[in-house]
Parts: structure tokens; sequence; C-alpha cells
């Protein structure tokens, strides 16, 4: 992809957090560990501490999943919105839309297993942002990926969000300012992006198109097309049909499938809108270990 000059220089890389998948992992060893010691000591049920942690694990992590998933249908926040588009919608005409960030923020970091923040880093270097560059997230709910889109693009770019959820406009406007990140927000939906035409340089959508009905996906994707400038890019990241059984068992598709109900998009029907509408696919990329797939696009001149 084609770079663009700027005033600016990208921001140095941060050291990352320990992860806790890491840690987890490293519970599981200490089993295993413990379980071969009194295997060679002759110990009967040697295998226990190994199966008790494994079991153990799996519970907290299925146990937290059910709660904040429980919580998030049973709130009275959440409502019905016909053209809003972010995680956590019913399928049909009619969606829902989030009114609970902080339930959704920690849904998020249970199911990457506390590896959210490189799934982010991932999806943005696909785009292959510039210094300078003019970045819109749709869907963009509490603001991470843009909070991190904005660093990247530094004081000379700029970051925009579109978000139906008040709620999770006023979270991700309170993050950004935590964090001293210049970024805005603004309400609205997919299929009616209150943005110019050929406005934006990258456009991103993550995790939205699998809650809209095929109709809404078709004008969201028009929608995008029309806010991105000639030679931009946009980056669709969404789920995927799992070709493995390590990408079906993964916690991003056990959650989707059980607690709402959503389905991968069509990828090939995806890429037949982006055609029509001028956006020319130039990649394909398996993400969270085939559980999401990537798709960039890039806008004809």
């Amino acid at each position: 992809m084609s770079s663009v000059k700027s005033c600016c220089h990208a921001e140095s890389a941060k050291s990352r957090p320990f992860p806790r998948a890491a840690a987890a992992l490293g519970l599981v060893a200490l089993g295993v560990g413990i379980s071969l010691h009194l295997h060679a000591n002759h110990v009967s049920h040697w295998w226990l501490p190994l199966v008790l942690l494994v079991v153990a694990h799996g519970a907290i992590i299925s146990a937290l999943v059910w709660i904040i998933a429980r919580h998030r249908r049973g709130s009275s926040g959440v409502s019905t919105h016909s053209a809003a588009c972010c995680e956590g919608h019913d399928h049909g005409e009619h969606s829902k839309v989030i009114r609970t960030p902080r339930a959704y923020d920690w849904l998020v970091r249970t199911l990457t297993l506390g590896g959210e923040r490189k799934f982010r880093q991932r999806t943005l270097d696909l785009a292959e942002l510039q210094p300078g560059e003019k970045v819109l997230d749709v869907g963009c709910g509490t603001g991470t990926l843009l909070i991190e889109a904005a660093k990247r693009v530094g004081p000379c770019g700029s970051a925009q969000g579109v978000e139906p959820s008040s709620e999770m406009v006023a979270h991700a406007r309170r993050k950004a300012e935590t964090q001293g990140v210049a970024a805005s927000f603004a309400e609205g939906s997919a299929d009616h992006l209150p943005f110019p035409d050929a406005s934006v340089d990258v456009v991103f959508c993550t995790m939205v198109l699998h809650h809209l009905p095929a109709p809404m996906q078709a004008a969201a994707i028009a929608e995008m097309r029309r806010v991105l400038r000639p030679r931009g890019r946009m980056v669709i990241v969404d789920l995927q049909r799992p070709k493995t059984v390590s990408a079906a068992l993964s916690l991003v598709t056990l959650f989707h499938q059980v607690s709402s109900n959503a389905t991968a998009p069509d990828w090939q029907a995806v890429e037949s809108l982006l055609k029509q509408q001028g956006v020319e696919p130039v990649g394909r990329r398996a993400m969270w270990g085939g559980a999401v797939g990537a798709i960039i696009g890039r806008r004809s001149a």
C-alpha cells in the first residue's frame, strides 16, 4: 500500500504487558509438572492436579462469559435500533444497541484471554496507517481500536468513530480523554454515516457485519465506500466459518454461536459487494487462530 507524507512521526511502540493467557498456560504447565512428579513416585491418582487445573480454568472462563452475557441480555439499558451496528445485536430487521460499555469491555477481555490489545494492533497493521491520515471506525464501540489508530496517525491526522449507542460514545470519549488522545466520536449508524463524501483515508469495520441483515450490510459497505477517498483503504474484520478444531473451540466462536446466535457473514458476498462499489479486495487474512477473518480493500481512483 502507498505511503503518505506527513509532518508527524509515528509514536514509538510501547512495551507490551505480560499476556494473561501466558499466565494461564503457566499454571497448566505447573499442573503437568506436579502430575509427572506424582507419577514418577507411583502416587495413585497422579493425574488429578492437571485435570483440576484445566477444568478450573475452563469453568472460570465459561462462568465469566455466561455472567456477562446474561447481564447484557437482561440489562434494562438494552434497546432496539433499526439501523445500528455494533457487537451484541440480534439478527433480523432490527438490532439491539449495547448500553453497558464497561460490561462490554470486560466481555472482550474475557473472550480474548487478555489479548485484545494484540488483536487491535494486528487489525491496525492491515491498513498500514501513516502519520497524517484520516481514519474512520464504523461501529467503534468503546473506542479501543480508534484510540490506538489515533496514536499511529499522530496530531497531524484525525481519528473519528461512529457508534449508535450514546452510552458507548460517552465512555469512548472519557477513555480517549484519560489517555490524552485526540479522537472524536459521533452517534450514528453504519448505513447512514454522518460524514461527507471522500473525506477519509482509511475505514475500519470490525466485528459488525455479522449482526446486520443482508440489506444493511450492502448499505453499510456503500456508505463506507462513499466516505472513502480515491485509493483509500477499507478493512473489514469479522467472524468466519471455523476450518480447524482450535478455531471452532475458540471462545470468540463459541460465545457468538451460543450467546448471541451470530453467524459468520458470507465473505464471498462481501467481496462481491465491495467490487460492485468500486472497492477492489487486495488481501485476505485469518486472525485469532482462524476464528476471525479480515479483508482489505482499496477504492479505485
